[in-house]
């Protein structure tokens, strides 16, 4: 559950090039919609290029830090969008390409990496309904977003704070991917290895034969 309360505040912030963009940069800082159409592109672009080389460099690092980087890379695209009000001509839209690269970024990293968290805890056998339920912290965020954005657009500064609090907070919930040992998949590694699983007290070793 924390992991799902981690990957559901992530996703917050994923919607907003698809979602925010298209109506905050219009109608509320006066750009050209093709502006949104563009950012989009190079959302999709980023993911579509960059997605397997990136998660192939990340092998090797440890799930709380690629977790941890892709919060990071969130809370640094949300950044981003509160100061576009701020600026203008090319200096918003090269910001507003910005943010829209750390959050694609943010995506790419965390979505792998969390599903196969979400597999690991998973009971054998349970795989399937485990994972119906991970799914969840993506479709959660994109089906209810829109009305979300579209109700907290009346006050742009406010609605990008609580988006930054919300990925903050969930990724302190979710523990930034806890490098503890699943119980269930952990405790089937342990018996197929002739160890002693994580929580049993003792055990007997495998080598040592019994008393004629």
């Amino acid at each position: 559950m924390k992991l799902v309360v981690s990957q559901t505040s992530l996703s917050a912030s994923w919607i907003i090039p698809g979602v925010a963009f298209p109506l905050y940069l219009t109608e509320h800082l006066g750009e050209v919609p093709a502006l949104a159409a563009v950012l989009l592109t190079v959302r999709y672009t980023v993911i579509s290029l960059v997605q397997v080389p990136l998660v192939h460099y990340a092998a090797n690092w440890s799930r709380r830090t690629v977790l941890a980087l892709s919060a990071t890379s969130s809370a640094f695209g949300v950044i981003a969008v509160l100061g576009l009000a701020d600026l203008s001509g090319g200096a918003r839209i090269s910001l507003a390409v910005g943010a829209t690269v750390l959050l694609a970024g943010s995506e790419i990293i965390s979505k792998p990496t969390a599903s196969a968290l979400a597999v690991e805890h998973a009971p054998e056998g349970h795989e399937a309904p485990y994972m119906a339920v991970f799914q969840t912290t993506w479709t959660f965020s994109y089906a209810l977003g829109p009305a979300a954005i579209g109700l907290g657009l009346e006050n742009p500064p406010v609605l990008w704070s609580c988006i930054l609090a919300i990925v903050v907070i969930g990724s302190l919930i979710g523990g930034i991917g806890s490098t503890q040992q699943p119980s269930g998949r952990g405790h089937r590694q342990a018996v197929t290895s002739g160890t002693p699983p994580p929580t049993s007290p003792t055990s007997t070793p495998s080598t040592i034969k019994p008393e004629r």
